[in-house]
């Protein structure tokens, strides 16, 4: 069993327009301790292949047993330039890893599908903008007319990004 556990939200598709939006590719993670001693000298490290986004790490000096930490977002640097230049749809690579000291105590991956400029469509980022702008479904059972209000303000979002990134530009 590993000493720690990571759980997170992050979205399963790049792009430019998303990118350009500031939608963040990992909008959490949250480390959790599950051994049953304080772990020191943590380093949690993210990586993808191809080199969408620059590596990116941050230290986390003490971990007591059975505690968590909570990042949120995290603050990915991703190539534009990259994403701007693809002009076939690609997969990347997204790696997570945990170390105490020199030792990797966690490891994981998923790929990530990577879109050009020309391919990307506004109905695909509707589900990242609504959970950007907070449009869940508890809202949408406890206050509809608000729901809708965010869902608009979200759809007019994603048809200005349409019109300024792809037809504009």
């Amino acid at each position: 069993m590993s000493a720690v556990t990571v759980t997170g939200h992050f979205t399963g598709i790049i792009n430019f327009a998303i990118q350009r939006s500031h939608i963040p590719v990992i909008r959490s993670l949250t480390i959790t301790n599950c051994s049953s001693r304080t772990l020191y000298q943590l380093r949690l490290e993210i990586a993808m292949m191809p080199p969408v986004m620059e590596h990116w790490e941050q230290r986390l000096p003490v971990l007591e047993s059975g505690k968590s930490i909570e990042i949120s977002p995290v603050p990915l640097a991703v190539q534009e330039e990259f994403l701007y230049s693809m002009e076939d749809r690609s997969e990347g690579l997204l790696q997570v890893k945990v170390y105490e000291g020199e030792e990797t105590i966690y490891e994981w991956q998923d790929t990530l599908e990577l879109l050009g400029p020309e391919e990307w469509s506004g109905l695909l980022m509707m589900p990242e903008l609504a959970a950007e702008a907070g449009a869940t479904e508890a809202l949408k059972a406890s206050d509809p007319m608000k729901w809708v209000g965010l869902m608009n303000t979200c759809k007019a979002q994603a048809e200005e990004i349409i019109l300024s990134e792809l037809i504009y530009a």
